[in-house]
C-alpha cells in the first residue's frame, strides 16, 4: 500500500517553471507596465489641462466682467509701467498686476510683513502698493480696501515663488517675492499679457532687428515710436528664471540645455528672436497689418492668459511649432495670416477681455 501511495504522490507532482518560461513572464509584466505608465501620466496631464483650461476659463470671464465695469483692462499698474525697464528686475508680474485688480488685497493697513502685509508691492520704486496677502481672493476684512472681487482662486492655483531660482532679478522687493503667483494645475505660474492702450502699435521702421517691431517689444518707452501692444519685460521675473515652478524648468536661455529644451521667449535668447515669437503667439491671425501680411495689427485679446502647459516651458524648443520655429532662419515663431500657432505648442493660451 505504501508503494502505491508514494507512486501516486510522485505521479502527480507537477513540473515546476523554467527559468526561461520565468524570465518570459516578468518580460510581458514589464511590457504591460511600459505602456500603462505613459497611458497613465497620459491621463493625469489631460486631467490638469482640462482643469487649468477651466481656471483659465474662469479667469477670462472674470477680466471681460471687469472691463465691462470699469471701461478698461484689469491691471492696478498702467502696461506701460509694467514694460519699463526698472521692472525687469522687480519681480513684479504681469498676472500679480492683473489679481490687484480681480481679487483684491490692496489694503490701508500698515505695513507688517510678519503677518502678511507689504508695502512694496509695484513694477516701478516711485509707485507702489501696500498688499495683504491673506486677503487676495477675498478682499474684505482687516483694513482691506473696498475693492470687488471678481475672482477667487482655489488656493491650489496660489503659489508664493520663492524657492532659489523660481524668481529672477536683482531688485525683488520682499512683497513683490511673497505675493504668490496664479499657477496652473502643474504648478507652473500663468502669464499675462496686457495690450498697452496708448494707441495703435507704430513700427519704427526696423522691422525685427530691434527690440520693437511695432507690436511686441522688451522694453515699453514714451515716443510713438515706442509704443507696443506687448512688453516682454512685465514678465521678465519669470521668462529669466532658472528654476520656475515645482518641475523647476529653467526659462533662461542661458541655464538651460538644448537636449532638454528651453522656451523660445526665455531670457538669453536674442531680443529680436523673443519679439518675434511674441508676435506670432500673442497676435490674432486674422487680422493681420494691411502694410505687411507678416505681422499682426490686432491681438487675440486685450489680456491673453498663457500656461506653459505639461512640459513647463513657455513656447518649449521640444514642442512641434517649437521644433519649425527653430528650423527656420528667423529662429522663432513667426507671424503668419490665417494660420494659427498655438496647436503647435502644448502650451494652454486663453484670450480675455472684450
Amino acid at each position: 500500500m505504501a508503494d502505491v501511495c508514494n507512486q501516486r504522490m510522485v505521479g502527480g507532482s507537477r513540473r515546476a517553471f523554467s527559468l526561461v518560461e520565468l524570465l518570459t513572464v516578468l518580460f510581458i509584466i514589464a511590457l504591460v507596465i511600459a505602456i500603462l505608465i505613459p497611458a497613465v501620466a497620459g491621463a493625469r496631464n489631460n486631467a490638469r489641462r482640462a482643469a487649468t483650461l477651466s481656471m483659465l476659463a474662469n479667469l477670462s470671464n472674470s477680466a471681460k466682467q471687469f472691463e465691462l465695469d470699469n471701461r478698461r483692462a484689469p491691471g492696478y499698474f498702467s502696461a506701460a509701467r509694467m514694460g519699463s525697464a526698472e521692472n525687469a528686475t522687480r519681480g513684479f508680474t504681469a498676472m500679480k498686476n492683473v489679481m490687484l485688480d480681480l481679487a483684491g488685497g490692496i489694503t490701508q493697513a500698515a505695513a507688517n510683513p510678519n503677518g502678511g502685509i507689504f508695502d512694496d508691492v509695484g513694477p516701478v520704486a516711485a509707485e507702489t502698493v501696500t498688499v495683504d496677502v491673506g486677503q487676495i481672493g477675498a478682499p474684505t476684512g482687516r483694513g482691506a480696501g473696498s475693492t470687488k472681487s471678481y475672482f477667487a482662486p482655489d488656493r491650489a492655483f496660489l503659489s508664493v515663488q520663492n524657492l532659489p531660482g523660481q524668481l529672477a532679478g536683482t531688485a525683488i522687493t520682499a512683497g513683490n517675492r511673497e505675493l504668490p503667483e496664479l499657477v496652473d494645475s502643474w504648478g507652473n505660474p500663468v502669464l499675462a499679457w496686457v495690450a498697452d492702450d496708448r494707441g495703435t502699435a507704430s513700427s519704427n521702421g526696423a522691422g525685427f532687428n530691434t527690440a520693437n517691431d511695432g507690436f511686441a517689444a522688451m522694453t515699453s518707452g514714451t515716443g510713438p515710436a515706442a509704443i507696443a501692444r506687448f512688453y516682454w519685460n512685465s514678465n521678465a521675473s519669470v521668462l529669466s528664471s532658472s528654476a520656475m515652478g515645482k518641475r523647476a524648468r529653467p526659462q533662461n536661455f542661458a541655464t538651460a540645455t538644448a537636449n532638454t529644451g528651453y522656451s523660445l521667449i526665455g531670457a538669453g535668447r536674442t531680443d529680436a528672436q523673443i519679439v518675434r515669437s511674441l508676435s506670432g503667439i500673442l497676435g490674432n491671425p486674422a487680422y493681420p497689418r494691411t502694410d505687411d501680411a507678416n505681422r499682426p495689427a490686432e491681438p487675440l485679446g486685450k489680456v491673453v492668459f498663457h500656461s506653459p502647459g505639461a512640459d513647463g516651458w513657455f513656447l518649449g524648443s521640444q514642442d512641434r511649432g517649437g521644433k519649425v520655429a527653430l528650423g527656420s532662419p528667423e529662429r522663432a515663431v513667426t507671424y503668419r495670416s490665417g494660420f494659427d500657432p498655438k496647436p503647435e505648442f502644448d502650451d494652454v493660451i486663453v484670450s480675455g477681455g472684450n
